[in-house]
């Protein structure tokens, strides 16, 4: 079973952890990230800095 760790991030990463694996946000607020990973979208929401919870949206986007 692969794990947060597996990818190179700790099982409670941080905001900056996040961004060094991920880049920069294509959109962002005080407290969430969201990225793009290929046809999917990641959104993170963080608590004192550190990943609270994470949606994953996954299929093609619209052209």
């Amino acid at each position: 079973m692969q794990t947060v760790a597996d990818d190179g991030l700790s099982a409670t990463p941080t905001r900056a952890e996040v961004r060094a694996r991920f880049g920069e946000p294509v959109w962002q607020q005080e407290a969430s990230d969201r990225f793009e990973v290929g046809p999917d979208y990641l959104q993170l929401e963080y608590d004192d800095d550190r990943v609270r919870l994470v949606v994953a949206a996954i299929g093609e986007r619209d052209s």
